[in-house]
């Protein structure tokens, strides 16, 4: 299996593969396609952007001459974001806003992911890993591998999130933040792991989607508290 996966990575991770994975994850995104407005505004990232910007209070701040809505998420990738916005209408929207929260890049950060992505990590990377942080590694990713020569469409529901939610799906943090000082190197771990390439490549699609889209698109750059 891993001789597989050494042979075949590139078209395992290729987009054709990764979007069979994540566009179904748009449909919880419909809603945005119903909200009214000549001029739609998005939001988008992981949980500093979902908890830290009301679309409300931005509405209210522009005089509602925009319509802010947020499809961020705790622990939300580029790639998943790209995605999502792949198969949605960007017909009426005007800007994308992306949220950078730095630890996202890493392929650490794999443990909070679609387990599909164990595939990008390399043999030594997957057994360092599978004895630091996720003792079933190995078995999420051989799953990944013979998941993707099944059918894609098997157990895929077809229902549509059509509901316009509560602040546009932007949440009130109900929790104590995390401060992050001094917890780099814990939460990186470039040494072990090192940047995941394949977010970079994801981010660099988003700002092209959007240029083609005539969407102009800006990176939000996090603090270090959540």
């Amino acid at each position: 299996m891993e001789i597989s996966i050494y042979k075949f990575k590139e078209e395992l991770l290729s987009e054709q593969n990764l979007e069979s994975i994540f566009k179904q994850d748009a449909k919880n995104y419909a809603w945005v396609n119903n909200v009214n407005s000549d001029s739609l505004k998005i939001l988008s990232g992981s949980s500093s952007v979902r908890y830290g910007l009301s679309c409300t209070i931005l509405n209210d701040l522009s005089s509602n001459k925009y319509n802010y809505v947020n499809i961020s998420m705790n622990a939300r990738d580029p790639i998943q974001t790209y995605f999502i916005l792949k198969n949605l209408d960007l017909k009426n929207v005007s800007a994308i806003y992306f949220g950078l929260d730095p630890w996202i890049y890493t392929k650490r950060y794999y443990m909070f992911r679609n387990k599909y992505l164990y595939l990008d990590f390399s043999f030594m990377q997957i057994l360092k890993f599978s004895k630091e942080h996720d003792k079933s590694a190995f078995l999420k990713r051989y799953k990944s591998l013979i998941a993707s020569i099944l059918p894609h469409n098997l157990n895929v529901s077809t229902i549509e999130n059509q509901k316009i939610p509560e602040d546009y799906s932007s949440i009130v943090l109900d929790s104590k933040a995390i401060n992050f000082n001094g917890l780099t190197y814990n939460l990186f771990q470039i040494d072990k792991y090192g940047w995941s390439e394949l977010q970079f490549i994801y981010l660099k699609k988003i700002a092209e989607f959007c240029n083609i889209k005539k969407s102009g698109v800006c990176c939000i750059r996090s603090s270090q508290t959540l």
